[in-house]
């Protein structure tokens, strides 16, 4: 976890693998700043593999897709459905992923909206990137002709929208695919916007199958990677392994201390929960 991320909640997540009885840990440790805190929040385990980093398909849930439920940004929510469930929406009668009415997808409903309403999805905290590939499917059914500002997909920083892509040509219901190239130099968001602008604008707009290359632009050219051919690649190598010898090291010795903290008489067994550890050295 890198530092410097000011208040920005950032999503982590990591896959487990084992046969035996296990604890999870968090260890923090402190950098001698006199202002700065390290926090957790929502720890959720699931017996499913993680999901990648920005993709989703829809099919179960939004992944880790978030309507924002700030009214000074939105007024709308984006509609989790498929083509078979009634509703008083209208959105597509497929989806991209199985073809077919069962499929799930995300979708805007013009005309449940008032001219100026928006409705503005964002994906997790992604990391600096110099290329990245998004991808997506859309599909539209619009009254009008051209679809400008309709639909269109910016890059989140620190409270501010930058346009990367935008829905202009005609209409259709057919899903088409989309591969942009997003580069930015800090920790950012990918958000999807659906802007309602004429009160005789009727129909949807809809994304299905988002996907998200870290480090591999849309030309298949690894980006991010090409620092570890630098001269400095052997030192940082070695230093990663030094690191993770002390940490396995520690970790451990923390399993055993505790193991025989438990087994000791008079001393009760906890199965749920995190236990507060704090340790503070000599000097």
């Amino acid at each position: 976890m890198s530092i410097g991320q000011d208040l920005t909640w950032s999503l982590s997540s990591v896959k487990i693998h084992t046969a035996h009885n296990w604890k999870l840990m968090f260890e923090a440790i402190g950098g001698g700043a006199t202002e700065s805190h390290i926090a957790i929040d929502d720890v959720m385990l699931s017996h499913t593999d993680c999901p990648q980093i920005g993709a989703c398909d829809f099919e179960q849930d939004l992944c880790n897709w978030k309507n924002v439920l700030d009214p000074n940004l939105d007024t709308m929510d984006w509609n989790w459905s498929n083509g078979q469930t009634p509703s008083s929406f209208k959105g597509p009668e497929v989806d991209n992923t199985m073809k077919s009415p069962q499929g799930h997808s995300l979708f805007v409903d013009f005309e449940a909206l008032s001219v100026g309403d928006t409705a503005l999805l964002l994906s997790e905290h992604l990391p600096l990137t110099k290329g990245s590939c998004f991808m997506f499917y859309y599909s539209t059914n619009i009254s009008r002709q051209l679809l400008h500002g309709a639909l269109t997909v910016f890059r989140y920083q620190d409270g501010q929208e930058s346009v990367i892509w935008e829905a202009k040509d005609a209409q259709t219901k057919e899903w088409r695919p989309v591969n942009i190239t997003v580069e930015s130099s800090t920790v950012f968001q990918v958000g999807f916007k659906a802007v309602k602008s004429d009160n005789a604008e009727v129909g949807y707009v809809a994304i299905d199958d988002v996907a998200y290359s870290a480090g591999v632009n849309c030309h298949g050219v690894h980006t991010d990677g090409a620092v570890w051919g630098s001269s400095e690649t052997p030192g940082i190598v070695a230093s990663v392994i030094i690191v993770l010898a002390v940490v396995v090291s520690l970790t451990v010795g923390l399993v055993y201390w505790q193991k025989k903290r438990v087994s000791a008489p008079g001393t009760s067994s906890r199965q749920f929960g995190f236990d507060n550890l704090f340790y503070r050295s000599q000097n």
